[in-house]
């Protein structure tokens, strides 16, 4: 519809421009919303995915990290008994 039938429709004036003018705003304002909205909602998924990421790989290295300090201590450990054998 034409902005200024809809001025005409609900009484002329300066309020009914105002009104018209706001409305149009509004909806230019809505439609950069969804537009900003479902960018940043790829961004959430893609930050998700790396976070998930990044825990798996972090749980990997401390398993891994176990592992090693578990075969160092029984090393250790291995060489005190031998020692206090002496």
């Amino acid at each position: 519809m034409d902005p200024s039938a809809i001025i005409q429709e609900i009484g002329g004036g300066l309020s009914a421009v105002v009104n018209v003018a706001l409305a149009v705003a509004l909806v230019a304002l809505w439609r950069r919303n969804l537009t900003l909205t479902d960018r940043n909602d790829s961004l959430n998924d893609k930050m998700l995915e790396i976070t998930q990421t990044m825990g798996r790989e972090n749980r990997e290295l401390i398993v891994a990290t176990n592992t090693t300090l578990t075969a160092a201590t029984g090393a250790i450990n291995a060489a005190v008994n031998r020692l206090d054998r002496r």
